[in-house]
């Protein structure tokens, strides 16, 4: 996986790096952001797509990433560079199931009644 021309032992291919993935998105979607102040909670929101990324990408990986550490626009826009290349891998493997559907149907026996 290739994110701001750094590229990341990863591969949506790979049930395992699937599994990770899974996993620290998980902990990001649950982990606690609350807080009395404003900056309270954009520290936690950061910690959360700090650990997301080292957990899914490896150690190290968010300090590569992430030009403005401490900014809460930059750790969200460097999440969604990551949604983007899901959503893409997302779009291939339905685009290359849909062709292999295509290109075998005719050896798929269909459904008889």
């Amino acid at each position: 996986m290739i994110i701001k021309n750094i590229e990341f032992d990863f591969d949506f291919n790979n049930v395992d790096d699937i599994e990770r993935f899974e996993k620290a998105y998980a902990e990001m979607q649950t982990a606690d952001k609350t807080g009395s102040t404003t900056s309270q909670v954009c520290k936690k929101q950061i910690d959360a797509i700090k650990n997301f990324f080292e957990n899914t990408l490896g150690e190290g990986a968010y300090q590569k990433l992430v030009e403005k550490p401490s900014n809460i626009k930059s750790n969200i826009d460097t999440l969604y560079l990551f949604v983007d290349c899901y959503e893409q891998y997302a779009k291939e493997i339905a685009d290359y199931s849909k062709e292999k559907e295509k290109q075998y149907s005719k050896y798929i026996v269909k459904n008889r009644r």
